[in-house]
């Protein structure tokens, strides 16, 4: 699952800065997305035969249930 602050959900940050609408981002968040860390560890992950799946936090706590079902979708069509 990623945390909506420390994995700096888009829904909800403006990380290309140029979205009035989203939360401006933190200085903290703004090295998160710099270090493009996300993208490589998925980039990994992928390169030894993984399927990474990205869950956000705020998803989870709106409707868990939808969630799960469409993970489990996702796992059973491999």
């Amino acid at each position: 699952m990623n945390g909506d602050y420390w994995h700096v959900n888009p829904d909800f940050y403006d990380v290309k800065g140029n979205d009035n609408n989203k939360k401006p981002l933190s200085n903290q968040q703004k090295e998160i997305v710099n270090s493009n860390h996300e993208v490589k560890r998925n980039s990994e992950l992928e390169s030894y035969g993984y399927r990474v799946i990205v869950l956000w936090e705020n998803d989870i706590y709106k409707d868990l249930d939808k969630i799960m079902n469409n993970t489990m979708s996702l796992l059973k069509s491999q």
